[in-house]
């Protein structure tokens, strides 16, 4: 996992306990393709790239969305899931957000296409 991306996660869970509705990053591919995913979840309200990245966060009953996010993998302890394990995990209320060949995809997503990788965070 890529330090940069990191940073983006920690700014995500610094923003939520400060309940800001927005806040700024620097523009990388690793944060960008994170948001994509983060938006098409319904995690964040919404994002635009300028020259910073822009990122909107979502709230539901005055409650921050991504209150719960928790980074699995670092730059020294990479979690790998082959498609197997994936399989047998079963998620009622919790997003696992992991990095295949194809991008950074949801395990439901994973599954589908039948693709294992890294396991970033959770939410």
């Amino acid at each position: 996992m890529n330090l940069t991306l990191i940073q983006f996660l920690l700014q995500i869970k610094n923003t939520t306990k400060l309940k800001k509705t927005y806040f700024l990053i620097k523009k990388t591919k690793e944060a960008c393709a994170v948001a994509k995913v983060l938006y098409k979840e319904g995690l964040i309200q919404g994002f635009f790239i300028k020259t910073f990245l822009v990122i909107f966060l979502r709230y539901y009953l005055n409650l921050p969305v991504l209150s719960s996010l928790k980074i699995i993998s670092t730059p020294s302890l990479k979690t790998r899931l082959s498609f197997q394990s994936l399989c047998k995990i079963r998620e009622k209320f919790t997003v696992f957000f992991i990095s295949t060949k194809k991008g950074i995809l949801t395990s439901i997503n994973c599954k589908k296409q039948k693709l294992g990788g890294y396991l970033l965070f959770i939410c």
